[in-house]
């Protein structure tokens, strides 16, 4: 199979990022806003909840990518998980916000316990095989970049989608925010089902031949646990992956601080005037995004994508010094520029760390003589959703002990809102400077990965031969 992956195949692959995407942004950007703030639910309950869910995919994300990596059928390996996942993760997203009337805050929380629990153990059978998926479409270096720029467009565009749901349960043709979250959350859930079934209906999976050369034909096939162990040793991997956990973990710290200071900062207790902001920050920060993503790849392309990654980072350290000045009630849309500025960080970390996942696998093959993509894409999905529920435990526990530990009805005192901006500002920017000065560890440059990509299809001719 060509090294080129078709226009067509891009796109479909790119379009199954959407319902990727707002699976595992929106549970999280909506639960604070409904859960705690419209029914009392406390923040820190909500916090601590998702980062039980991880503790579930701990166990979930590895089976499904090991069992996909084996499955051998006439649809593929990939595909008949995709879209049983596509379908059962659209239900249950729908179920989150489908909530019964009259429950109290512990009624509530554990009706959210329930649904979270079925909707990410749907949401692992559809995303992990969809990332292993494209990480095996093209052993090229550069055409794995073009590949992920795809995604990456969709990516930002599902999350302005996913910006605006809190302001579509505000409207007021809605008796309240609970009927609005049911007509939003069922829908949206359609949606997921409709985009995560694209890629089995348009994407051909590659059937890649591993030569069982010396002395790997002589070792047996790695189990489970093996294939588990062997992924967690492998530093380029491990450094990716706790790059963008550490990201992830920062920017859902903000995620969910942003609704509270637009609403008592910004706005003063104003949550419908609110929410109209943060509907257009987000599509600032999206939309731009999805604007850079040529540019980010034309510079991967060109300088390579380690460096890119880097620079990405120090600019996001810089992104989070302005924003002490960008938010202010005098002038409520100034944070678009924030919006702006943030879109170039969030768009080159989350478009190359995905090409780089696919460098691993090559590596790892020299290294170990077989292709796991399935693990590898479910030991990465699990540090990406780790990240962002550790962002919504650290988020809900510092919301708690600011003050927001209960159904908020009194605008919060001036220390409050000054610590929730000194939060918002310096935890990420931290937390980026670390990560931009571990990356200097990553060894899978370009001309490493050529040169393992020529060995790997050396041994592959020779296979051939013989």
């Amino acid at each position: 199979m060509s090294n080129k992956i078709p226009f067509g195949t891009k796109l479909a692959y790119g379009l199954g990022n959407v319902a990727v995407m707002i699976a595992k942004q929106a549970p999280k950007r909506l639960s604070f806003p409904i859960y705690n703030i419209g029914l009392g639910v406390n923040a820190a309950w909500i916090g601590t909840l998702f980062s039980l869910m991880r503790i579930w995919d701990a166990f979930t994300d590895p089976l499904v990518g090991h069992l996909s990596d084996n499955l051998r059928s006439r649809f593929g390996r990939r595909k008949p998980f995709i879209l049983v996942g596509a379908i059962l993760t659209g239900v249950f997203f729908a179920a989150i916000w489908l909530l019964p009337r009259g429950l109290s805050p512990v009624g509530y929380m554990v009706y959210l316990s329930v649904t979270l629990l079925l909707f990410y153990t749907a949401l692992t059978v559809l995303s992990v095989p969809w990332y292993a998926m494209g990480y095996e479409l093209s052993d090229d270096y550069d055409e794995r970049t073009k590949l992920f720029a795809f995604p990456s467009f969709f990516s930002p565009i599902s999350q302005i989608a996913v910006g605006w749901l809190y302001f579509l349960t505000q409207r007021t043709f809605f008796e309240d925010t609970v009927e609005g979250a049911r007509w939003v959350g069922s829908i949206t859930g359609l949606l997921l089902i409709v985009f995560g079934i694209l890629p089995v209906l348009f994407v051909k999976e590659r059937d890649i031949k591993v030569p069982l050369t010396e002395p790997v034909a002589k070792k047996p096939k790695p189990n489970f646990l093996q294939n588990l162990k062997q992924s967690l040793s492998c530093r380029p991997f491990l450094l990716i992956a706790f790059s963008i956990s550490g990201i992830l973990m920062a920017s859902a710290i903000v995620g969910s601080l942003h609704y509270y200071i637009n609403i008592y900062y910004i706005y003063g207790g104003d949550s419908e005037a609110a929410s109209t902001t943060i509907g257009w920050y987000w599509t600032a920060v999206y939309g731009m995004a999805a604007l850079l993503v040529p540019v980010i790849s034309w510079l991967a392309v060109r300088f390579g994508k380690k460096a890119v990654f880097q620079a990405s980072l120090f600019w996001g350290v810089l992104v989070m010094a302005a924003r002490w000045f960008l938010y202010t009630p005098d002038m409520p849309y100034l944070q678009l520029l924030d919006g702006v500025m943030y879109a170039f960080f969030d768009a080159a970390v989350f478009l190359l760390c995905q090409s780089m996942i696919a460098d691993v696998c090559d590596f790892d093959e020299q290294q170990h003589g077989i292709r796991r993509e399935g693990v590898f894409a479910a030991v990465f999905g699990w540090m990406f959703k780790t990240g962002l529920a550790l962002g919504a435990f650290v988020s809900g526990i510092l919301l708690a002990y600011i003050g927001f530990d209960k159904a908020v009805t009194e605008q919060p005192s001036a220390e409050t809102l000054h610590t929730m901006r000194v939060i918002y500002s310096v935890v990420p920017g931290v937390i980026f400077l670390t990560f931009f000065l571990l990356m200097f560890l990553y060894p899978l440059t370009k001309q490493r990965m050529n040169e393992i990509g020529e060995d790997l299809r050396s041994r592959r001719t020779e296979s051939m031969d013989s």
